[in-house]
């Protein structure tokens, strides 16, 4: 099983190498080795066929790094399988790194299905009750832009771009589903995201962090839903 990294185009490749050049840098500070592109006898035998974009090793264990050209439903199952079987071994965690190209140069998102999004929430729920709080951040907020792509689509607006964190909880406030004191906690929510996407280690995830993310987008889901099957006029 190959990493997303390895299979990516230069450009993708090239934002990778920026973002784990700047790990390396970070935990070679604090005493760690630091992997690219990790040779098979320096990967742990947990892992299988498991190849990860870097590895880090400590004394005690390590932390398995995988990088993905951007977030998306169907990617988080892989995630979550992986972050579970990582976190069976004692001093061992796993890290998705999501890399942000541009909006301008991604295509037209496809806007998703119920049954896309229910998937996708039952998957947050089960990084977030397994302990994963970063993965379920990281897999909360693909399915908070996916509302948001939803809620767009519904109001008659074009064609659904990629969206920054802090435009989709816009958009989900300009459509009316989500109130004030929601979009202030949301807005809080993705400079945590932010931080954890991009690499910064120092930042811990806290359980209730994650499941008030998850109840929110559970709410958020109900409201659109609700809208979506009123019958005209009604």
């Amino acid at each position: 099983m190959t990493s997303a990294a390895s299979t990516a185009g230069p450009e993708a490749s090239f934002w990778a190498s920026n973002v784990l050049r700047n790990l390396k840098l970070s935990l070679e500070a604090k005493g760690m080795q630091f992997f690219v592109d990790p040779p098979r006898n320096v990967i742990p035998s947990f892992l299988g066929d498991y190849k990860p974009d870097a590895i880090a090793l400590g004394r005690d264990g390590g932390i398995v790094f995988e990088v993905k050209r951007g977030p998306n439903m169907g990617a988080n199952r892989r995630v979550a399988d992986i972050s579970e079987r990582v976190s069976r071994e004692k001093g061992w965690e796993f890290r998705a790194i999501y890399l942000t190209p541009p909006a301008d140069r991604l295509p037209d998102i496809p806007v998703p299905t119920w049954q896309q999004l229910q998937r996708a929430l039952g998957e947050v729920e089960a990084l977030a009750t397994g302990g994963h709080q970063g993965a379920a951040l990281l897999a909360g907020w693909s399915a908070l832009e996916a509302m948001a792509h939803l809620a767009r689509a519904n109001s008659g607006s074009a064609a659904p771009k990629p969206l920054s964190p802090l435009q989709a909880v816009q958009a989900l406030a300009e459509e009316g589903y989500v109130e004030a004191n929601v979009a202030t906690r949301l807005r809080g929510f993705a400079t945590t995201r932010n931080a954890v996407a991009h690499g910064n280690l120092s930042v811990e995830v806290t359980q209730e962090q994650a499941e008030s993310l998850l109840q929110d987008l559970r709410s958020i889901f109900t409201a659109i839903e609700e809208v979506e099957h009123t019958p005209a006029g009604g």
